[in-house]
């Protein structure tokens, strides 16, 4: 009898042992054999490119309530503007190649009493303006970034750098180039303590009186 239940127990730990292993390896690799096959479908990959390169959609915007108003109707418009995310190098971003503003007819809706007039066309206090919205035509993948004097665009990294013909100009005249700064200093041995009635300065690296 104890033989026989022994015999039991073990044929149930195996077949438990055998059904866990099975599920642990369906759920191991069925993932990635799904992966596999997505991406060896070549039309969903391209279609899904193809969805996130940049071009101009069509986008809802909120229209901004003017000052004195308290709601616009509409209050939301579809303009036509740039998106996408496969620009390459990925510091670039979907930009507008071409972008107009023209004036949009709407109605402006005040809140009369403690009732919002939501309907643009019934209800006394109400007024028709334009408000601009800009659209763009054409979009591109580029940098946009604005770099102060003293430095220049690097479009392929999109990154500020300094200029190196002003580092020409700085090291021609004796002086020392800060590349954090982007300015010319003078030199420390001629950075000098000033007197009482005098001022350094920095452009001819001396001291002069004030």
């Amino acid at each position: 009898m104890r033989r026989q239940v022994l015999l039991l127990y073990l044929t149930v730990a195996s077949a438990a042992f055998l059904w866990e292993a099975t599920t642990a390896r369906r759920q191991r690799h069925t993932p990635a054999k799904l992966q596999r096959d997505a991406c060896t479908d070549h039309s969903t990959v391209k279609e899904l490119i193809m969805k996130a390169r940049c071009r101009a959609v069509e986008q809802p915007l909120k229209l901004p309530v003017p000052k004195g108003f308290d709601t616009v109707h509409p209050a939301v418009v579809l303009v036509t503007r740039c998106e996408g995310m496969t620009c390459h190098p990925r510091v670039h971003s979907c930009l507008p190649i071409h972008s107009y503003s023209y004036n949009r007819t709407i109605s402006k809706i005040i809140q009369h009493s403690s009732t919002v007039m939501v309907y643009a066309h019934y209800g006394n206090l109400r007024k028709c303006l334009e408000i601009t919205v800009e659209e763009h035509r054409g979009c591109q993948c580029g940098c946009k970034r604005e770099c102060p004097n003293n430095q220049i665009l690097n479009e392929a990294a999109c990154e500020c750098e300094c200029d190196p013909r002003l580092q020409e100009v700085c090291e021609a005249r004796s002086r020392l180039w800060d590349t954090s700064t982007c300015e010319c200093v003078c030199p420390v041995f001629q950075e000098v303590q000033c007197s009482s009635g005098e001022v350094f300065i920095n452009e001819l690296c001396r001291v002069r009186e004030s």
